[in-house]
């Protein structure tokens, strides 16, 4: 081979290497449904409508998941709460994540549970 092919190697393999970076970037980057909406969506929809209540299911399910993962032990008090919680969250971040409010959600609720001052979860 030589020099020249050599480098003309080199040089697709790394615009293959940086497109398949590329993709898999992308991909961690997606996420579906409304934990991939922006709180500034959620923020601005009317209270309980078809936003509202698909967001609030979609923060649920992801705090569900989490608690049965089984890193600590949480209850819920209720939906109202957590949707309040959440929101606040997204009206101090509106640039975030639907998912961004609903990790926030949860690790405040964690160190609530550790340092028993529990009003969203017991």
């Amino acid at each position: 081979m030589t020099q020249s092919q050599t480098g003309s190697s080199f040089v697709a393999a790394m615009v293959v290497l940086l497109a398949v970076a590329g993709a898999a970037r992308a991909h961690v980057a997606h996420r579906s449904g409304a934990g991939g909406w922006a709180c500034a969506d959620w923020t601005a929809a009317k209270p309980n409508g078809k936003i509202d209540s698909a967001t609030l299911q979609w923060v649920l399910g992801f705090l569900s998941a989490a608690i049965e993962q089984g890193v600590a032990e949480v209850k819920f008090l209720g939906p109202d709460e957590i949707r309040r919680e959440a929101r606040d969250f997204c009206r101090n971040a509106p640039d975030s994540l639907i998912e961004d409010a609903a990790r926030s959600v949860y690790e405040r609720a964690l160190v609530r549970a550790h340092s028993s001052l529990s009003p969203l979860f017991y």
